[in-house]
């Protein structure tokens, strides 16, 4: 499953908008009741600040998830 924060701070799952980090907590632990095995990766736009990063991250935790994963890019990729 794949958490995409990009530039602006939105942050999506898969192709859906989610508001805040609360609902990303509490939308992430409906998901991991349901698929208990279920693994997250997280790709933040470069340009993010790392708190932003960081609290994205905590929220998935806070939800439960333990197997997350996070999709970084090379400096001066684009």
């Amino acid at each position: 499953l794949k958490v995409a924060v990009q530039d602006d701070g939105k942050i999506f799952v898969s192709h859906d908008w989610v508001p805040n980090l609360s609902d990303l907590t509490r939308r992430m632990g409906d998901v991991l009741k349901e698929f208990p095995d279920k693994e997250v990766i997280v790709k933040a736009d470069k340009r993010l600040k790392y708190k932003q990063v960081r609290d994205v991250m905590k929220a998935l935790n806070d939800a439960g998830f333990t197997k997350v994963g996070l999709i970084t890019t090379k400096k001066g990729s684009s």
